[in-house]
């Protein structure tokens, strides 16, 4: 189990423990001015949640991430959620 939510927050994981997983896939590909340029496929599967939570839960980590907000704007990401 991996406990998302802290203590005294506010938010749908609050004191849950739900199980998460995640993979990602990086990339390469052609930018229009000829180089390269990288980008992320994030495929993220919680379960013991409602589809609506799953997207808030993954929407607000993709906000507070350290490597979200270093590459966002830089790296294309694109996020699948899914419960099950």
């Amino acid at each position: 189990m991996l406990p998302l939510g802290a203590r005294g927050s506010s938010g749908p994981a609050e004191d849950a423990d739900l199980r998460l997983c995640c993979r990602c896939r990086g990339g390469a590909e052609k930018t229009p001015e000829g180089g390269f340029g990288l980008n992320v496929a994030l495929h993220v599967e919680l379960s013991d949640v409602e589809q609506e939570t799953a997207d808030k839960l993954v929407e607000a980590a993709d906000a507070m991430c350290p490597y979200s907000n270093a590459t966002r704007g830089n790296v294309p990401v694109s996020l699948d959620v899914t419960v099950g």
